[in-house]
């Protein structure tokens, strides 16, 4: 870390402080929504219990973007914020299932266990605080060397992003799946498309977890690279017709919907850049042959200028 970056860190006016800020902002709209949705009748302990974590993550963040003002010196990067943060995510983890929950009827709701968004202020501010409170846990774990992510590539970051919307993918069509009337109708189209998207989400994940091991340790050749994601790629494109579209089990807005289409797309971002990689390389390799051939030829040519001059010595 460099003096600026450890200066800026250390007034509590980094990236880090506009992060609690937001986790603030979202949990306060989360919160919000929640209380709205209810209107004050908690009936049951899944109600209080959202209730709680949400106004929990909404007095620990102001707690924390207050400690980074006033006290700074003795908050940023120190045990504290990182007792904070680990609270916060910890609350986020546990409580993203139940909003998400089209039983509970909260953010998402359906039948048959489709779903799609209820309440888009409860959806998104909770999905944003969840992201909020990790990227503050691992801003932490990275000062303190805990987690070292200098050396992650925006292409390995993609294939991290590729892997976990893939587990959204097998998780959404699953549950949809087993809600659903398919164990008697198995051979409707509405079922044959659900269990494409559960193809799509296991061999995502798979695929994805392998490439993402790889392209972090640095041992993934660009030609497995892009062979592993042009698959991809192809599935994805298939699995946003198939089920997005027509009698699709994601045609809904929600989290089979914006996995899909995340997979989609990040697929592509990765095909794209190795392919550009493998290209990339494969002109630095011709490059470096010419230089290599010019360097053969002066050698040549070095002995017969060697023999030349002593003949002229001798004129």
């Amino acid at each position: 870390m460099s003096d600026d970056e450890a200066s800026t860190s250390t007034s509590g006016r980094g990236p880090r402080y506009t992060a609690w800020i937001s986790l603030l902002a979202f949990s306060c709209i989360s919160m919000g929504s929640f209380v709205s949705l209810k209107d004050k009748t908690y009936d049951s302990s899944t109600d209080k219990w959202v209730l709680s974590m949400t106004a929990l993550s909404l007095c620990i963040s102001a707690i924390a973007v207050i400690a980074s003002v006033a006290a700074s010196a003795a908050f940023v990067g120190k045990m504290g914020e990182m007792a904070l943060s680990t609270m916060c995510t910890i609350f986020w983890c546990v409580v993203l299932g139940p909003i998400m929950n089209p039983d509970n009827l909260y953010a998402t709701g359906g039948y048959f266990g489709l779903s799609t968004v209820l309440n888009a202020n409860l959806y998104f501010s909770s999905w944003a605080a969840f992201i909020a409170a990790f990227w503050i846990s691992g801003s932490l774990a990275r000062d303190a060397k805990v987690l070292d992510v200098s050396d992650t590539t925006p292409k390995t970051a993609q294939w991290y992003l590729l892997l976990a919307a893939s587990i959204v993918v097998l998780a959404s069509s699953v549950k949809i799946y087993n809600a659903s009337i398919c164990d008697d109708f198995p051979d409707n189209s509405f079922c044959r498309r659900t269990k494409f998207a559960i193809s799509i989400g296991v061999i995502g994940m798979v695929m994805a977890l392998v490439g993402s091991i790889m392209s972090a340790l640095g041992v993934m050749s660009p030609l497995i690279e892009v062979i592993t994601s042009v698959t991809l790629f192809g599935l994805y494109c298939f699995g946003v017709g198939y089920i997005t579209f027509g009698d699709g089990p994601g045609t809904a807005i929600g989290n089979l919907y914006f996995s899909t289409w995340a997979g989609f797309i990040l697929s592509g971002a990765i095909f794209a850049a190795s392919l550009k990689d493998m290209r990339g390389g494969a002109k630095s390799g011709d490059g470096d042959a010419a230089p290599a051939a010019d360097e053969a030829k002066v050698d040549e040519e070095a002995p017969a200028a060697e023999a030349d001059a002593p003949m002229k010595d001798e004129e």
